[in-house]
């Protein structure tokens, strides 16, 4: 599992807002139904919100939680990166709004050169 840096980007919330959001950059690579959650995804445009997007902590605590994506990598040992478990699932936020109401749970796609399946969405939070 990535232990490397983050990068700051656009994060697209349901208002449209732009908001900033930390992430690594391995995640935008992921590749769901031949669509990159990143460029040209990544919605383009000036941040308006000093508010930024969380990918983690309590969803019941205050703030903006971004809509997330659950995928499983394939069902065999070396379907999966170096370091990630063999049909383990690994949560991920979506940057687009549009992005997300296109998935369901009978999406493919890849990430990190590994073929996945989406086994769940997580709506967006704000409190």
């Amino acid at each position: 599992m990535s232990a490397g840096g983050f990068v700051t980007v656009n994060y697209q919330a349901n208002t449209g807002i732009l908001h900033p959001i930390r992430i690594q950059p391995e995640t935008l690579l992921l590749e769901l139904d031949s669509t990159v959650n990143a460029i040209p995804s990544e919605p383009a445009g000036t941040v308006k919100s000093g508010i930024s997007a969380r990918v983690s902590g309590g969803r019941r605590s205050l703030g903006l939680f971004t809509r997330m994506v659950r995928i499983q990598f394939g069902p065999a040992d070396g379907d999966q990166p170096t370091g990630y478990q063999v049909r383990g699932v690994i949560t991920l936020p979506i940057l687009t709004q549009a992005l997300y109401d296109a998935l369901s749970r009978s999406s493919t796609g890849t990430y990190l050169t590994k073929a996945v399946k989406v086994v769940g969405l997580v709506p967006e939070v704000v409190r």
